[in-house]
């Protein structure tokens, strides 16, 4: 394996749950199994890295990405953008970071107002704890609802991804919402020491006291 590959190999191990965008000069490359699928769902040539045709690459060009991006993540998949952080300079690899993560709730499409919901739902006690966000405005609303509001609500705002904790069943608890895109988190995900800890992070203060 050659080491531009190795360094693909170490990216895709930390999101193994995504089709890893792997930016190579001016287009973005897929490979192995990543590049089997996105060549179907983009219809994009399938070609093949080395002579034997045992490394699948398939690949799209930068400019014209975040199209892609909204067939893929339409398709039901999540994906990783893996962007070049350090300009080339011939003696050794570009050094690369994955810098966002796309998924149907957080896809903003070029069309304004046509794309971005994520909701969240949990349990809290007898109620439900529901939040909803635009991606495209970055208005996040959220509260505890009796659980026939708490679906009606999130039902109304029609997010294309839910995330919920596991053991949690949304199908079965909130029926209106067995259509969305289901995506379960760990319970410790849900928890206030959790969101706390994000939210004085995202707003650069030590607590939320």
């Amino acid at each position: 394996m050659t080491p531009m590959l190795a360094q693909y190999a170490e990216w895709k191990g930390l999101y193994p749950d995504c089709i890893l965008l792997f930016r190579m000069g001016d287009f973005y490359e897929m490979f192995f199994e990543d590049a089997r699928i996105a060549s179907e769902i983009l219809d994009i040539t399938l070609t093949a890295r080395d002579a034997e045709k045992t490394i699948p690459m398939a690949g799209v060009p930068w400019h014209s990405v975040n199209s892609y991006l909204g067939r893929l993540v339409k398709a039901g998949h999540k994906a990783a953008i893996c962007e070049q952080v350090s300009e080339p300079d011939g003696r050794g690899l570009v050094d690369r970071q994955v810098i966002r993560i796309v998924t149907p709730g957080t896809y903003v499409p070029e069309e304004a107002g046509t794309g971005g919901r994520l909701a969240a739902v949990a349990r809290a006690g007898k109620e439900v704890a529901a939040a909803l966000l635009s991606a495209e405005t970055g208005r996040l609303e959220a509260g505890v609802f009796p659980s026939p509001k708490a679906a009606s609500l999130i039902a109304s705002f029609a997010p294309e991804e839910l995330l919920f904790p596991a053991g949690f069943h949304p199908a079965k608890e909130l029926p209106l919402l067995a259509d969305y895109f289901p995506i379960s988190r760990p319970e410790d995900f849900f928890s206030p020491a959790a969101g706390g800890r994000w939210l004085a992070e995202q707003w650069g203060v030590a607590s939320l006291a």
